[in-house]
């Protein structure tokens, strides 16, 4: 799948591609998830492709869908965030870059295709989320577990939430306000002082990251 990454709409025959090379090394189902119900996923794909892509590419060192894919196959091996990058040698198109800078904006593009999630901190494809911190000795595993691992909480005598517990009675019953996040990182992140909750809504991404 040679297309280039500012081509859009991406066609449905490389929807079915991708879902079926993206997550294979996480033992996701074979191309069983019907394409449709990952719409919302190929929508927020194509974006961050189109914002990394900005002035011509020239921010990041890959060109195709193959080349993110090739990417992420070796993220998802447990390979560190230094070993990625170091293994990018494609030539840059702009003496003021450094390869450095364009071989990490392009691990966090790949990162993010595969979170769904604002990785890393940088000028290109800013969304105004909150970024997930990927080091250079981290495997992206290690990253996810660092910035999830639960903190120490009190035990409650009946910690099991009922059927009210919804995100329509947080609204109407607790006044506080949802807000509708594609960043897994924002999840359940309390803003305005506490009358603001992010939620991520992508359930298909998760039930098919869970195959």
């Amino acid at each position: 799948m040679e297309t280039s990454l500012q081509k859009y709409p991406i066609s449905g025959e490389l929807c079915d591609w991708l879902l079926g090379e993206l997550w294979k090394e996480c033992g996701a189902p074979d191309a069983k998830v019907p394409t449709a119900s990952m719409s919302p996923y190929f929508d927020y794909y194509s974006t961050r492709c189109q914002h990394f892509s900005h002035d011509g590419g020239i921010h990041i060192c890959v060109k195709s869908h193959t080349d993110l894919v090739g990417i992420a196959g070796s993220i998802l091996t447990n390979t560190t965030r230094d070993e990625v990058r170091s293994s990018l040698g494609s030539p840059l198109n702009d003496a003021d870059l450094s390869r450095t800078t364009t071989a990490n904006t392009t691990v966090d593009l790949c990162a993010s295709l595969l979170l769904m999630a604002e990785v890393g901190v940088h000028r290109f494809g800013f969304s105004g989320s909150t970024p997930l911190t990927w080091s250079a000795q981290q495997t992206l595993r290690q990253a996810i577990e660092r910035h999830f691992q639960p903190e120490t909480q009190l035990q409650l005598d009946n910690p099991r939430l009922g059927r009210l517990f919804t995100a329509r009675n947080l609204t109407y019953i607790g006044g506080i306000k949802i807000k509708w996040t594609n960043n897994i990182v924002d999840h359940l992140l309390l803003s305005d002082d506490d009358q603001t909750v992010f939620i991520f809504h992508y359930a298909s991404f998760l039930h098919f990251q869970q195959g």
